[in-house]
């Protein structure tokens, strides 16, 4: 159906984030659409089902030093203090957002009344469906961090999240805590969706490009982009 759907967009039409999979289907069975699509970013994630749920193995792709690092910073969290609490629902959505705009202010991803609209939405829908996860840390002075993900088709998305920069290697707390958790519910892969700000990178995950549809011609530049595709 994709000529059909094509052929309907209007003509700025952009899609982001199409998946590797999903491309590679369209541009082999239409080539004539190949010049549309651009490789963009990378998608991270953990193939849980290739690595058979085992962690240790897992943490192998980390160096001796990086692995005991990891393993002593978040382990002198949970002794001073920090709890963590699981729920299935939005709870601390507020905290969320309150923590995402005291760290990044405008480059906030809630900073835009529009996109916190909706995730907002997109954050009650999932309560009703029965498909969030929320993980909070607290510590004595109240809530100081907040990652939310869902569930879906076996995969463990995890979404957006926001922590007190004071409480040192909070982050990687709250990912690896992520990962413990995706790994005993057997899903078969944890996704830590689009874009890196360089943490990402440092947990070793799978890559995987995402491409942009865009329904005008691209730039020569881009079509260049495509020439090992």
């Amino acid at each position: 159906m994709f000529p059909d759907f094509f052929q309907l967009m209007p003509k700025r039409t952009v899609l982001y984030d199409i998946n590797k999979r999903s491309a590679e289907n369209i541009i082999r069975l239409y080539p004539q659409y190949k010049k549309y699509f651009t490789p963009d970013e990378n998608r991270y994630y953990l193939d849980l089902e290739n690595i058979n749920y085992d962690l240790d193995q897992y943490f192998e792709r980390f160096s001796p030093k990086h692995r005991k690092n990891l393993f002593y910073d978040t382990r002198k969290l949970v002794e001073g203090g920090i709890r963590l609490r699981w729920s299935d629902d939005a709870h601390d959505f507020e905290h969320l957002i309150r923590l995402s705009k005291e760290r990044f202010a405008e480059n906030s991803d809630f900073f835009d009344e529009r996109l916190l609209w909706q995730f907002r939405s997109f954050t009650k829908y999932l309560e009703e469906e029965n498909r969030i996860v929320t993980l909070s840390a607290e510590a004595a002075d109240g809530v100081v961090g907040v990652e939310m993900a869902m569930i879906f088709e076996g995969v463990y998305y995890v979404l957006n999240g926001g922590f007190d920069p004071e409480y040192k290697n909070l982050g990687k707390l709250l990912v690896l805590e992520q990962i413990k958790r995706a790994s005993a519910g057997h899903c078969r892969e944890i996704d830590f969706l689009v874009g890196d700000t360089g943490w990402k990178e440092l947990w070793n995950l799978d890559q995987d490009p995402v491409f942009t549809l865009d329904k005008e011609d691209i730039p020569e530049k881009s079509l260049r982009l495509l020439a090992n595709f």
